[in-house]
């Protein structure tokens, strides 16, 4: 097989879907384009067996019409192939980090899961970048590419209710479980204060200094707006507060300099 980077959750969703449609020819598609690998109902193996005269199995199934289903999938691999030494180097460096949705298959989620939100969306990209920065300033163990896919995909079901808990359970079931634990606590997060600041902190860290407008390291005010709005959740808010500060602390103390240095370089 010439196109390997295919993710285990994206065999699962086809067969998924084949329980549904056994006699339906399914077609990956990512981003509007038709990948690989088809599942194709036992019924074409003759065919399959068969072709002759310089016929392929693309034109076989071409010839299905609408036998066959697309399924939409948030899996770049599904278009990547190996058929030369460039298309091999860039297989390895996907399949060397199918944990993590790169940009491009981020940015997919968000154009269908969140078609109509500008502002949250816009918000997503600012957090990415800003958490980007932050995590590049620090030293040790800080993976840039995981904190870049959870800051734009934290919010990803962000009109529904507990929307954290449900980004994270479909990050979950895409195959994204290191994102997934990352938008599980991007709301409410537990700080071990004697550890080194590491991806989930840097992520809940910029959520909270990215508003509607951009970057606003007085947040103070903005939590204090939100006790006069709801002063019945102020165990959650003064705890939302508590854990901002600290974060900042961890990251201005292991990086050396300010977050709003670090920010403006």
């Amino acid at each position: 097989m010439d196109i390997p980077a295919i993710r285990p959750s994206t065999l699962d969703l086809l067969i998924q879907k084949f329980s549904t449609a056994p006699d339906r020819i399914l077609i990956p598609f990512f981003n509007d384009f038709p990948g690989h690998p088809p599942l194709i109902p036992s019924r074409l193996k003759p065919d399959i067996l068969s072709l002759s005269g310089g016929a392929t199995l693309r034109d076989l199934l071409l010839s299905q019409g609408d036998r066959t289903m697309p399924v939409r999938v948030y899996d770049r691999g599904a278009l990547m192939d190996a058929d030369d030494p460039e298309g091999y180097e860039k297989v390895l460096r996907k399949f060397s980090s199918l944990h993590i949705p790169d940009r491009e298959e981020c940015l997919a989620l968000i154009k269908d899961l969140l078609p109509d939100c500008s502002g949250i969306r816009a918000h997503l990209d600012n957090v990415s970048l800003t958490a980007l920065k932050i995590a590049r300033a620090l030293p040790g163990k800080v993976d840039p590419d995981l904190v870049a896919a959870a800051g734009l995909l934290h919010d990803i079901k962000r009109k529904e209710k507990d929307h954290a808990k449900a980004g994270a359970k479909l990050l979950e079931d895409l195959g994204f479980s290191e994102v997934s634990k990352i938008v599980a606590e991007h709301m409410d997060i537990n700080i071990d204060p004697g550890s080194p600041v590491r991806e989930k902190e840097i992520v809940y860290f910029a959520d909270k200094i990215c508003n509607g407008r951009g970057i606003d390291l007085n947040y103070r005010k903005r939590f204090e707006g939100s006790l006069r709005k709801s002063p019945w959740a102020a165990a959650g808010i003064t705890q939302r507060y508590e854990n901002t500060q600290l974060i900042q602390a961890g990251i201005e103390s292991a990086a050396g300099k300010s977050v709003q240095d670090i920010l403006s370089e």
